[in-house]
């Protein structure tokens, strides 16, 4: 059985997502995460212990590299942001045509309707459904203690002894990092969810009650999902990473972004992410200053945009509903001061 991981793969997606291919990228990242579960379901670990061969490929080829991780991170959330940005600009096209159609659905809505359905919300479900399984077998291996059997490569003591404290730490940060990223998945999924049936299949006998049950159960059994990852990624991390790591940031930036898009607690999401902003961000970016550029592109993204969140929640949105209290004791230096912020970071980068 070959149990090598083709790290060509991973090679082929890096340079198909920076040339902007992403149907290549996600093609060979498919193809690197079934072949790394194929691993983990075939070959039975422990009847190998003894053989050096199959000690070093499954030490070196059963998980993905820090590299890998951040790849498939950035090419699953950026594409499922799309999804939402263009489900929202499809919404907004349909009020307009509904306004100038005084209230009545007409053939362009609905046009615009099954463009959603088909094109949008399937496509986004099942890229969802096709990754989520395969990322959900890698957390569960790697939720166990290493077998140094899997991760030592050499028969010199000192030399194994380090080699399997560096496996050690990147198995602990891989179970956090893969129910993040399932977390993600399934919050982004349910914000995909309309609450509301598509016009279409509006009708004005029972059925439509029993249909938009359905819709209801389905979106909030995806947010029960994403809770309980982000809770299992909380306290596995809160024992077992330090208080100073990048992942802190995007558990809490997690945490608040439930509270304000399901929870219906946007107050405790605002107090969540300025807490964060204030008290974890410097902990964590004093801690990375001088780290590598992988671990430092864990955290600074999270960081921007959890002030462009606490920018659009406590003054693009307030000024949008014109909620008196926005103005209330708030000067326009502290309502602009998040989005100078990322300004700045900008600017620093360039």
């Amino acid at each position: 059985m070959d149990i090598v991981k083709d790290k060509n793969r991973a090679f082929i997606a890096s340079v198909a997502w920076a040339a902007g291919d992403i149907a290549e990228c996600f093609q060979e990242m498919r193809d690197l995460l079934t072949s790394l579960v194929t691993v983990l379901d075939s070959v039975p670990v422990k009847e190998f212990k003894d053989d050096p061969t199959v000690r070093q490929n499954l030490g070196r080829n059963v998980v993905l590299t820090t590299e890998e991780r951040e790849l498939l991170n950035d090419l699953l959330l950026s594409e499922l942001k799309k999804y939402i940005a263009n489900a929202e600009e499809v919404q907004t096209n349909q009020a307009e045509e509904l306004e100038h159609n005084n209230g009545c659905v007409n053939d362009p809505v609905m046009r615009l309707d099954r463009f959603r359905y088909f094109a949008i919300e399937k496509r986004a479900l099942a890229l969802v459904k096709s990754f989520s399984t395969a990322i959900q077998k890698l957390a569960n291996a790697a939720v166990e203690e290493p077998d140094k059997n899997r991760y030592l490569l050499s028969f010199d003591k000192e030399s194994e002894q380090k080699k399997y404290e560096t496996a050690e730490k990147k198995t602990r940060e891989d179970y956090v990092f893969y129910n993040l990223l399932l977390g993600d998945l399934y919050r982004h999924q349910a914000t995909l969810m309309r609450a509301e049936l598509p016009f279409e299949t509006v009708s004005l006998d029972r059925t439509q009650d029993v249909q938009q049950q359905a819709s209801k159960d389905e979106r909030d059994r995806s947010v029960k999902e994403a809770r309980e990852h982000y809770s299992k990624a909380f306290d596995f991390a809160k024992k077992q990473l330090g208080n100073t790591h990048p992942f802190s940031l995007r558990i809490g930036f997690s945490f608040a972004t439930m509270y304000y898009d399901f929870l219906d607690n946007p107050d405790a999401a605002v107090e969540l992410a300025h807490t964060i902003h204030r008290e974890v961000a410097p902990r964590v970016l004093r801690e990375i200053r001088n780290s590598e550029a992988a671990v430092r592109n864990q955290a600074l993204p999270i960081l921007q945009e959890l002030e462009e969140k606490i920018f659009l929640w406590t003054v693009v949105r307030p000024l949008d509903t014109q909620d008196p209290k926005c103005y209330d004791q708030m000067s326009l230096d502290t309502l602009l001061q998040p989005l100078l912020a990322v300004e700045q970071r900008g600017l620093t980068k360039e």
